[in-house]
């Protein structure tokens, strides 16, 4: 289980930051703050890292139609519909929506 994490330190005294990459199958249900868990559990992260209280950033990108002969227009409609239809990263990666703040742009298509 501990190979499918892999913690690297950033930074260092007030300034430091954690990048955990967690290697997951496709149909893995998938829980960020379990995960996060578990790699302190495993002695991967620090003991006294306040997960509790840990604030998340996510990314959202709106796709927006143009004129634009980038694409067939069928093509282009089903693509936006796909994307707009997509799960919301929160309840995909199973984050507290009170802690994660969710960036976002735009992409003309």
């Amino acid at each position: 289980m501990a190979d499918r994490f892999h913690v690297e330190l950033l930074g260092h005294g007030l300034f430091k930051a954690f990048h955990v990459a967690i290697r997951i199958g496709y149909q893995d249900k998938f829980n960020v703050p379990e995960a996060l868990r578990l790699c302190r559990m495993h002695g991967l992260l620090e003991r006294n890292l306040d997960l509790e209280h840990a604030s998340y950033f996510v990314s959202r990108i709106t796709i927006t139609p143009t004129d634009a002969p980038v694409m067939q227009r069928w093509r282009k409609r089903l693509f936006i519909a796909m994307a707009r239809n997509a799960s919301s990263p929160i309840d995909h990666f199973g984050l507290p929506g009170d802690r994660t703040v969710i960036m976002g742009s735009q992409v003309a298509l």
